[in-house]
């Protein structure tokens, strides 16, 4: 429930500053995601990248970051797989790494028969 919760909250404070983004400015297209593929049955790992808020310096620039990759990850396992999947439940963050200016984690998606819910 705890991790529902914060989802929303990210995703509430993602919306409201989506909406106050100058319409002139420019947005950089990165890459997000390293690497993926399923390790077992039941398992299917993503290794995704989220640059932190411009400006912020220590824990606040990790955090962003990390916070960004995992936002990454959850929105590409939620259009992989099929609605039984929910990665902000059915997931969870299994290593984490600043790496220069972004946070790079390994995301891995827990259930059963993973590979019959990837989406047709």
């Amino acid at each position: 429930m705890k991790k529902l919760k914060l989802f929303a909250v990210v995703s509430l404070m993602l919306a409201i500053a989506s909406c106050s983004v100058d319409p002139g400015m420019k947005v950089k297209s990165m890459p997000v995601i390293i690497s993926e593929g399923f390790t077992s049955e039941t398992e299917y790992e993503v290794v995704c990248i989220g640059y932190p808020k411009d400006g912020l310096t220590g824990l606040q620039k990790e955090l962003t970051a990390k916070e960004a990759a995992v936002i990454n990850a959850q929105y590409y396992l939620k259009n992989k797989f099929d609605d039984t999947i929910r990665p902000e439940m059915d997931g969870d963050v299994a290593d984490f790494k600043m790496v220069d200016d972004h946070a790079q984690i390994k995301y891995v998606l827990k259930k059963s028969d993973l590979k019959k819910r990837l989406k047709k």
